[in-house]
């Protein structure tokens, strides 16, 4: 409700985020962590636009084929991804750290496509292990930007009784009230249609706003 206030006052930014929150809700950075000595989040496709898409993932063969369902939904959708999004790549071992390091920066997000689990983790000199792992990450960017197009790209399946994955399904919604499964995609999935889909909630989700923002003016 605050959100959808705030758009009607004209306070939102392209983007469907609402920046005068972003302050208020930044994001612990444990000063111990040397974020120098791990891969840069990369930064492709269109980067004067205002529509921003996260992938993060510790295999770096993942962004092959996620750039092999940029071309599918090229093709099939007439949509160039590449075009109209300006696309942060999170990759490697320290994905998780580097991406929530990202969040704190970016003054919007519309899509995140998560993979869920990343394993590593770093001890601190007070004994305190930190990791960051996709739920994690959701659980931030739901944080910062509640209107973001969220979802998992996993190789676990949606198994419920799998205690891994019953693990991440509990946090997530514990953390966020949300129900999972609508968050969920299977790496084995029909992927480039899943993405394209949560791609066209976003855009129509910030024409929304834009309209709002709009009648302001009338």
């Amino acid at each position: 409700m605050l959100n959808k206030i705030k758009r009607l006052l004209g306070l939102t930014p392209k983007g469907g985020n609402v920046d005068t929150d972003l302050e208020e809700v930044k994001l612990n950075l444990p000063s111990e962590v040397n974020y120098n000595a791990m891969d840069p989040v990369k930064i492709i496709g269109n980067e004067n636009s205002d529509y921003r898409i996260l992938l993060m993932d510790d295999f770096v063969e993942q962004f092959t084929l996620y750039e092999l369902d940029f071309n599918r939904i090229k093709r099939r959708y007439e949509y160039d991804i590449l075009k109209e999004f300006k696309v942060y790549e999170a990759i490697g071992a320290y994905a998780g750290f580097m991406t929530h390091k990202l969040l704190n920066e970016l003054p919007g997000l519309n899509v995140a496509v998560l993979d869920m689990t990343l394993e590593m983790s770093i001890k601190l000199s007070n004994g305190d292990i930190i990791e960051y792992d996709g739920v994690d990450i959701a659980i931030d960017i739901i944080k910062r930007f509640p209107e973001c197009e969220i979802v998992f790209c996993t190789a676990h399946s949606l198994n419920k009784r799998d205690p891994l994955m019953s693990k991440y399904i509990t946090k997530f919604e514990e953390a966020t009230g949300k129900e999972f499964d609508p968050y969920y995609m299977s790496k084995a999935d029909k992927r480039s249609d899943i993405i394209y889909e949560h791609i066209r909630k976003a855009v129509k989700q910030n024409e929304a706003t834009t309209d709002d923002n709009d009648q302001k003016y009338l």
